[in-house]
């Protein structure tokens, strides 16, 4: 009964938030002796924070298929939930032991596993040994996030120089946005190191063009400009506006919704006609709805969520 259509619509209600379906699916999955039954019903109990009750249907479920490692990294996966190290570790062990194991995959969640234990040295020798591999993007994220966190935006730059050309080219919207990230990770260590207005817009586009929607190339932004004022307020908008004409084809028409934090409606357009990229025609951006409400306290001016783009054809 393993219907792979079914089992992806729950997956996907996982994400949306609503776990029953992948509850009940599960159990079903389950009764069928299907491994990927245990996987959905512990995915559903950690959305609830129930973890220990994951961890007993991962742990039957390693039980009746204990050669499955997705298995084995879901169990170490709940462990760290809870802080449980060492039982995390052996999990992971286990996995990467399994026949046709993931083990890049593997190492990505152990490095996650060190993070949280506060072991930087042992998290960043996890990815370092993974250049090269297959998740070389995640691992390298992984490392420069980390090395964000703990302010050492010089070796971000250095590894920069020495692994950034090796990265993979994105193929898909996951990878694209993964790929954001990275450029948004490195415009803020230039920014730190007081590197070149060139090279930290550079990134900053860079990170645009891969994912338009990043919330960390936003914060970053904002935190750049640190324009405050006490007559700001939050915008909504709604605007409408065209991609530049293509060799045959006329110019695309769009619309994309904004929260803008600024003085005036006016301010909040600017801002936006600033941070949208080329192909974009900036002066076709005009605003179709809008709706205003009081900003939080301490909060910069500037763009606060920017949505992807929705076409629409021009009659």
């Amino acid at each position: 009964m393993e219907n792979e259509s079914l089992i992806q619509q729950a997956w996907a209600q996982l994400e949306e938030g609503d776990s029953q379906p992948a509850r009940e699916l599960g159990e079903q999955l389950i009764a069928a002796g299907k491994q990927v039954g245990y996987l959905l019903k512990a995915a559903s109990l950690e959305q609830e924070e129930d973890w220990e009750a994951a961890i007993r249907i991962l742990s039957a479920g390693t039980e009746a298929h204990p050669g499955s490692w997705e298995l084995w990294l879901s169990l170490g996966n709940m462990q760290v939930n809870l802080e449980n190290w060492e039982a995390a570790l052996a999990a992971y062990g286990r996995a990467a032991a399994c026949p046709q194991a993931a083990s890049g995959i593997i190492e990505l969640h152990k490095a996650v596993a060190y993070t949280r234990m506060l072991d930087f040295d042992q998290a960043l020798n996890t990815l370092q040994a993974l250049v090269g591999s297959e998740v070389r993007n995640s691992a390298f994220l992984q490392k420069i996030e980390l090395l964000h966190q703990l302010g050492h935006h010089k070796l971000i730059l250095e590894l920069v120089e020495e692994e950034l050309e090796s990265l993979a080219v994105p193929e898909d919207e996951e990878e694209a946005r993964e790929m954001s990230r990275i450029c948004s990770c490195i415009a803020s260590a230039c920014w730190y190191e007081e590197e070149s207005e060139e090279m930290i817009q550079h990134y900053l586009k860079q990170a645009i063009e891969y994912d338009r929607t990043n919330p960390e190339n936003l914060l970053l932004l904002r935190e750049m400009a640190a324009d405050f004022s006490d007559q700001a307020r939050l915008y909504e908008l709604l605007l409408k506006g065209k991609w530049q004409e293509e060799e045959g084809r006329q110019a695309s028409e769009f619309f994309c919704a904004y929260e803008v934090v600024a003085d005036s409606q006016e301010e909040a357009l600017a801002y936006i006609r600033a941070y949208e990229p080329e192909p974009i025609l900036k002066d076709s951006l005009e605003i179709v709805e809008v709706d205003t409400s009081e900003a939080e306290e301490d909060e910069p001016k500037g763009i606060y969520v920017v949505t992807d783009l929705a076409f629409v054809e021009i009659e």
